[in-house]
């Protein structure tokens, strides 16, 4: 823009300030007019302090920009169209506007570097001398074993998962098949006895009570063949003393019971073979009280009681051992009675 075209603006500008200016002491001030017509603003009449203001303000606005507007400023120079590039080298060009000339300096393009081959070429390792393969063996501590890649020194070698230490194996039990066949002759001899047909019962006792003994006397060290007879002597003596044979029942419990001491004797802390124990005594001291050994009876019962507060010390809180307690010293308490007579 030229100084010319500035000043035009200029004008502009304070012309539009002045006529806002006045506009709004018109409406402000009608009655100063005098017979010249005043402005019609229609619906916004009631409004005309407000238009006033606005007209004043804008009007203001635009006188002081005008007033404010600086002049003095050069008109930038026109741009010319810059000439053909010259790529030649040699005494510099003149110019529009006396410019420093542009110097263009071309700098040679560096070669291209080598491209990487696509296959590296494989060099062989060398093969190793003769005679250090004939002595392998004697740096291998471990002749005849393939040899593994040496690991890198930082390599750390995962540890084994530890091994648990193996329980001591069962003692041996060649004859379990026969364990099983006396498990299952027991299970039917106590079938038929809650059933009432005792002549089969005492038929699957006995056959039971022999494979017993027979596995007792092959393996006098097994302690399950052991605890096994017992309790086929005590079914057979309970089945005795049911039918009224007390005579069979009482040798049947007697050697159940020292069956069972045995056990309690090689193993004092043993709470299964002390309660088989408590178990012999209260079957034996009931068939001699049936068969009026009285004071036999409570002998065993005495025995009784008192191991079965060994027991009690050694399993507090035992249901069985609670009730065997109960049923001893009721026991004991009626023979006493019966003695005392």
């Amino acid at each position: 823009m030229t100084a010319k075209e500035d000043m035009r603006g200029r004008l502009f500008g304070l012309a539009v300030g002045i006529l806002l200016l006045a506009e709004a002491f018109a409406l402000w001030r009608p009655q100063a007019l005098g017979g010249l017509p005043q402005p019609d603003l229609g619906p916004f009449s009631q409004y005309r302090l407000v238009v006033a203001l606005l007209s004043a303000g804008v009007g203001a606005v635009v006188l002081l920009a005008a007033l404010m507007r600086d002049t003095s400023k050069a008109a930038p120079a026109e741009r010319h169209p810059a000439g053909p590039l010259s790529l030649e080298l040699g005494a510099p060009q003149p110019t529009p506007h006396d410019a420093p000339p542009a110097t263009l300096v071309l700098q040679p393009e560096p070669a291209p570097a080598p491209a990487p081959p696509e296959h590296p070429p494989v060099v062989a390792a060398p093969a190793p001398p003769a005679h250090v393969a004939e002595d392998a063996d004697d740096l291998d501590p471990f002749p005849g074993t393939e040899h593994a890649p040496p690991e890198p020194p930082h390599a750390v070698a995962e540890a084994p998962p530890p091994v648990l230490e193996a329980l001591p194996a069962p003692p041996p039990e060649p004859v379990s098949d026969d364990r099983g066949r006396f498990l299952a002759l027991s299970d039917e001899g106590h079938h038929f006895r809650v059933g009432g047909q005792l002549d089969e019962a005492h038929e699957r006792y006995g056959e039971a009570l022999d494979l017993a003994r027979r596995r007792a006397a092959a393996h006098p060290g097994n302690v399950m063949a052991r605890r096994d007879l017992a309790a086929a002597l005590t079914n057979l003596g309970d089945l005795h003393d049911r039918e009224g044979h007390l005579d069979q029942a009482i040798d049947l419990h007697e050697e159940s019971l020292r069956v069972r001491r045995g056990l309690a004797d090689e193993a004092p802390n043993d709470l299964a073979a002390l309660r088989g124990l408590s178990n012999g005594l209260e079957r034996l001291a009931d068939a001699r009280d049936a068969r009026g050994h009285r004071s036999r009876a409570r002998d065993l019962f005495r025995l009784r009681a008192a191991l079965d507060q060994r027991l009690s010390a050694m399993a507090p809180g035992d249901p069985e051992i609670s009730a065997a307690s109960a049923v001893t010293a009721e026991r004991l308490r009626e023979l006493d009675e019966a003695l005392a007579l």
